[in-house]
């Protein structure tokens, strides 16, 4: 597809057909996020997501049910079937969508894992993407709880600079970890 070329609305929505958005993002890019927030919303060892702007999604048929999973943020489900929809910061400008909501999730490709401090080391396959991280811990070495504590102050006024919302990718990456960390920390989560 040339530069020139829109890229065609994408469609999806939940297992039961009750929820259904069409998004329409400037990319194809997906990233995995392993923070423990993200394994419990979907019950899984990582969650799958795109990220685009609020305003290029379209609730076809009413927005989803939301769960506010912490003071800051929330995420979006169908309260029929349970399907993990989205994640956003109430006062971001951003949502990440689950890939696997997506009529068609090939659709999309995956650019990184987030929040690899975190991840369930039997369950990785090293793929080559990019690894980010909280903190940079060696591969395979979980964070204590004192150091996710340390690495969260240390951060804190860059976060509120950027309205916890995106970092410079745009993605739901480090403010976001960040933040569902502090959250979860303070037990607000």
């Amino acid at each position: 597809m040339s530069m020139d070329q829109a890229l065609l609305p994408l469609q999806g929505g939940c297992l039961c057909g009750r929820v259904r958005y069409e998004a329409t993002p400037t990319h194809r890019d997906g990233y995995y996020c392993h923070c423990r927030m993200c394994q419990l919303a979907f019950g899984n060892t990582r969650a799958a997501y795109f990220n685009l702007r609020k305003d290029q999604v379209r609730w076809l048929d009413g927005p989803p049910a939301y769960y506010a999973s912490s003071k800051i943020a929330r995420r979006g489900f169908c309260s029929h079937c349970g399907t993990p929809l989205s994640f956003e910061f109430l006062d971001g400008e951003n949502i990440d969508l689950s890939a696997g909501s997506l009529d068609d999730p090939g659709q999309l490709r995956p650019t990184e894992h987030f929040g690899v401090e975190t991840r369930i080391a039997a369950w990785h396959v090293d793929d080559g993407l990019h690894l980010d991280a909280l903190r940079r811990c060696n591969l395979g070495e979980r964070c204590s709880v004192t150091e996710l504590r340390a690495q969260f102050l240390s951060v804190e006024a860059e976060q509120i600079g950027q309205r916890l919302g995106t970092h410079a990718s745009g993605k739901h990456t480090r403010s976001t970890a960040m933040a569902a960390t502090a959250v979860t920390l303070a037990g607000l989560g």
